[in-house]
């Protein structure tokens, strides 16, 4: 007989798992699934976004996000003053799933139905994150390497292409920058969404930045 649980009880135990095993590599569960790691260059942490979805019957489903955060990018993402105000945590400067770093990249989420299943599943989770997250983060931890990957994706969008701009503003390539906004603002078209709004702020506020004093 299948004895259901509540997700709350599935997500206590998976965290509390989750936060024992990553101790082990440095990492300290934060607050909405993240788990913020240690400086892996003089600018920049590990990161690690534990996203989840309740299923209708067959416990949850874990979907981690591997990322790292580039302190003085995101303090002068919040100083242009378009979107949340700095935090020590989030976001991830990039990011990518986890599933997709492993040879094959086919989805797959980790997925607890019991509780004393959590420990075996977050372990293995884990493994696979030691194995394909951790030399994710230290082969990109310069701005160099976040370029690189912002241009080929690793991240929302929007949050994408403003710090490709940022990236490339802070590495001295000021005229690249410029080209990257172009680009990102010919592509909104007659947009106007939330999202859209936004990254024209951003725009502005960039170009104030770029051309102005260069402060944090």
């Amino acid at each position: 007989m299948h004895t259901e649980f509540t997700a709350r009880e599935l997500h206590d135990a998976a965290f509390a798992a989750a936060n024992q095993l990553l101790a082990e590599f440095g990492f300290k569960k934060r607050k909405a699934g993240i788990f913020s790691g240690p400086t892996v260059s003089p600018d920049c942490i590990g990161w690690l976004g534990l996203n989840s979805a309740s299923r209708k019957v067959w416990g949850v489903d874990f979907n981690p996000f591997v990322g790292v955060r580039h302190q003085p990018l995101e303090r002068l993402f919040a100083a242009l003053e378009v979107g949340p105000p700095f935090h020590a945590y989030i976001p991830a400067t990039i990011a990518h799933p986890l599933y997709a770093l492993v040879p094959g990249g086919h989805y797959r989420p980790w997925n607890v139905e019991r509780p004393d299943e959590a420990e075996s599943v977050m372990r293995d989770m884990v493994d696979h994150f030691r194995d394909f997250g951790l030399p994710y983060i230290a082969a990109n931890s310069t701005l160099s390497g976040m370029i690189e990957r912002l241009r080929l994706g690793d991240g929302p969008p929007f949050h994408g292409r403003e710090r490709l701009c940022l990236a490339l503003a802070l590495v001295g390539q000021d005229a690249e920058a410029r080209v990257a906004l172009e680009e990102s603002l010919q592509k909104l078209g007659s947009h106007t969404d939330p999202g859209a709004e936004r990254f024209r702020a951003f725009g502005k506020a960039f170009l104030a930045w770029l051309d102005g004093p260069r402060t944090e």
